[in-house]
């Protein structure tokens, strides 16, 4: 499968904080969200794959860093700040759904179970992360971002 990929750039670059020269998109969703990030008046700062988490995976026996998908810094409508790591996936790929085929059977796919398997490593350790810091980890999908605009 082919995904949209680029370099992002931002109509309003004092909001983001990082390489704002580097900012790249691996998928139209990340685009959506990008843009979403740039123009939303709630978004006070964000970045993208600016956050970095060591996670051990039990499948290779290493640890593996995870790049956060996104950070934003937000003010709330009561005007209460927040701060979330953020990882954007499809909304099928958040649900073990995907690892099952029509008729309900497991599906043969073992990289689809490895990547099930790693993704809920790497929340898990982003949730723990975020917490530490003082921030909320959240998985945001196609469908999240369709209610907001």
């Amino acid at each position: 499968m082919k995904y949209k990929q680029g370099k992002f750039t931002p109509i309003n670059k004092s909001k983001y904080r990082g390489n704002i020269d580097n900012i790249v998109y691996r998928s139209s969703l990340e685009l959506s969200y990008f843009a979403w990030c740039d123009n939303n008046p709630y978004i006070i700062e964000w970045n993208s794959e600016e956050n970095i988490i060591p996670y051990y995976n039990p499948i290779d026996k290493r640890v593996h860093r995870y790049f956060v998908d996104l950070w934003m810094k937000i003010k709330d409508k009561n005007g209460k700040i927040k701060e979330f790591i953020v990882e954007l996936k499809p909304y099928a790929y958040t649900t073990p759904d995907h690892l099952y085929n029509k008729s309900g059977k497991i599906t043969r796919s073992n990289k689809l179970k490895k990547q099930w398997i790693v993704n809920q490593l790497k929340w898990k350790e982003a949730k723990k992360w975020a917490e530490r810091k003082g921030m909320t980890f959240i998985i945001l999908t196609e469908k999240d971002l369709r209610c907001q605009n």
